[in-house]
Protein backbone atom coordinates (compact mmCIF):
# COMPACT_ATOMS: atom_id res chain seq x y z
CA UNK A 1 0.00 0.00 0.00
CA UNK A 2 2.92 2.49 0.30
CA UNK A 3 4.77 2.18 -2.39
CA UNK A 4 1.36 3.54 -4.14
CA UNK A 5 2.20 6.76 -5.55
CA UNK A 6 -0.54 9.67 -4.99
CA UNK A 7 -0.79 14.00 -6.07
CA UNK A 8 -1.34 16.25 -3.44
CA UNK A 9 -4.78 17.65 -2.92
CA UNK A 10 -5.00 20.98 -3.94
CA UNK A 11 -7.09 24.02 -4.81
CA UNK A 12 -6.46 27.14 -7.11
CA UNK A 13 -6.11 30.40 -4.48
CA UNK A 14 -5.46 33.39 -6.63
CA UNK A 15 -3.02 32.17 -9.34
CA UNK A 16 -1.29 29.59 -7.30
CA UNK A 17 -2.43 26.32 -6.39
CA UNK A 18 -2.05 25.22 -2.95
CA UNK A 19 -1.97 21.82 -0.87
CA UNK A 20 -4.91 20.34 0.66
CA UNK A 21 -3.56 17.18 2.08
CA UNK A 22 -5.79 15.46 4.64
CA UNK A 23 -3.73 15.67 8.42
CA UNK A 24 -3.74 12.22 10.03
CA UNK A 25 -4.94 14.17 13.36
CA UNK A 26 -7.96 15.78 11.02
CA UNK A 27 -8.99 12.36 9.89
CA UNK A 28 -9.08 11.27 13.66
CA UNK A 29 -11.02 13.52 14.63
CA UNK A 30 -13.22 13.72 12.15
CA UNK A 31 -13.48 9.78 13.37
CA UNK A 32 -13.89 10.56 16.74
CA UNK A 33 -16.38 13.15 15.96
CA UNK A 34 -18.42 11.18 13.14
CA UNK A 35 -18.15 14.20 11.00
CA UNK A 36 -18.25 12.41 7.90
CA UNK A 37 -18.78 13.86 4.41
CA UNK A 38 -20.78 11.64 1.86
CA UNK A 39 -20.75 14.07 -1.11
CA UNK A 40 -17.87 12.30 -3.66
CA UNK A 41 -15.52 15.09 -4.98
CA UNK A 42 -16.39 14.47 -8.39
CA UNK A 43 -20.13 14.62 -8.46
CA UNK A 44 -20.01 17.36 -6.68
CA UNK A 45 -17.29 19.21 -7.33
CA UNK A 46 -18.50 22.89 -8.09
CA UNK A 47 -20.81 22.51 -5.14
CA UNK A 48 -17.46 22.19 -2.84
CA UNK A 49 -15.86 25.14 -4.74
CA UNK A 50 -18.79 27.28 -3.87
CA UNK A 51 -18.18 26.61 -0.20
CA UNK A 52 -14.49 26.43 -0.08
CA UNK A 53 -14.69 29.45 -2.36
CA UNK A 54 -17.37 31.68 -0.11
CA UNK A 55 -15.66 32.55 2.72
CA UNK A 56 -12.73 34.03 1.03
CA UNK A 57 -9.05 33.19 -0.28
CA UNK A 58 -7.90 32.80 3.39
CA UNK A 59 -10.47 29.96 3.95
CA UNK A 60 -10.09 27.81 0.85
CA UNK A 61 -7.13 25.42 1.96
CA UNK A 62 -8.57 25.04 5.21
CA UNK A 63 -11.88 23.81 4.07
CA UNK A 64 -10.82 22.15 1.23
CA UNK A 65 -8.74 20.05 3.87
CA UNK A 66 -11.60 19.92 5.94
CA UNK A 67 -13.53 18.34 3.01
CA UNK A 68 -10.87 15.59 2.60
CA UNK A 69 -10.15 14.79 6.11
CA UNK A 70 -14.11 13.88 6.40
CA UNK A 71 -14.55 12.25 3.29
CA UNK A 72 -11.85 9.81 3.93
CA UNK A 73 -12.90 9.29 7.67
CA UNK A 74 -16.38 8.34 5.88
CA UNK A 75 -14.08 5.17 4.12
CA UNK A 76 -12.48 4.96 7.55
CA UNK A 77 -15.71 4.24 9.24
CA UNK A 78 -17.83 2.75 5.47
CA UNK A 79 -15.08 0.63 4.50
CA UNK A 80 -15.87 0.25 0.42
CA UNK A 81 -16.58 -1.68 -2.03
CA UNK A 82 -15.00 -0.07 -5.24
CA UNK A 83 -11.25 -1.02 -5.66
CA UNK A 84 -8.71 1.37 -6.17
CA UNK A 85 -7.76 1.89 -9.68
CA UNK A 86 -4.11 2.07 -10.23
CA UNK A 87 -2.02 1.71 -13.53
CA UNK A 88 1.13 -0.58 -14.33
CA UNK A 89 3.50 1.92 -12.65
CA UNK A 90 2.14 2.23 -9.34
CA UNK A 91 0.15 5.74 -9.88
CA UNK A 92 -2.88 6.05 -8.32
CA UNK A 93 -5.72 6.78 -10.95
CA UNK A 94 -8.76 6.68 -8.72
CA UNK A 95 -10.07 6.44 -5.16
CA UNK A 96 -7.12 8.47 -3.21
CA UNK A 97 -9.55 9.19 0.37
CA UNK A 98 -9.71 5.27 0.06
CA UNK A 99 -6.38 4.65 -0.07
CA UNK A 100 -5.67 7.57 2.45
CA UNK A 101 -8.39 5.80 4.70
CA UNK A 102 -6.53 2.39 4.33
CA UNK A 103 -3.64 3.87 5.52
CA UNK A 104 -5.36 5.31 8.16
CA UNK A 105 -6.58 2.36 9.29
CA UNK A 106 -3.49 0.23 8.88
CA UNK A 107 -1.27 3.01 10.79
CA UNK A 108 -3.70 3.73 13.77
CA UNK A 109 -6.68 0.95 13.87
CA UNK A 110 -4.31 -2.19 13.10
CA UNK A 111 -6.02 -2.77 9.89
CA UNK A 112 -5.03 -4.47 6.86
CA UNK A 113 -1.73 -3.64 5.20
CA UNK A 114 -2.47 -4.83 1.98
CA UNK A 115 -5.76 -3.68 -0.03
CA UNK A 116 -7.88 -4.47 -3.24
CA UNK A 117 -6.24 -2.86 -6.38
CA UNK A 118 -7.22 -2.92 -10.32
CA UNK A 119 -4.77 -2.08 -12.98
CA UNK A 120 -6.11 0.84 -15.31
CA UNK A 121 -4.73 2.40 -18.44
CA UNK A 122 -2.47 5.22 -17.25
CA UNK A 123 -3.56 8.92 -17.44
CA UNK A 124 -2.53 10.82 -14.18
CA UNK A 125 1.31 9.13 -14.92
CA UNK A 126 0.98 10.38 -18.33
CA UNK A 127 4.34 7.92 -19.31
CA UNK A 128 0.70 6.03 -21.08
CA UNK A 129 0.99 1.98 -21.00
CA UNK A 130 -1.78 -0.58 -19.82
Amino acid sequence: MDQLLRGTYGQKVGCQGLAADPSSAGIAKAVDEWTLEFRRFQTHKEELAHEFYSEGFARVIPLARQYHERRVAFFVINGWTDAIQICIHNVLEEGGHRLLAARFRSNHLNGPDEIDCVIVPCNKCLRGGY
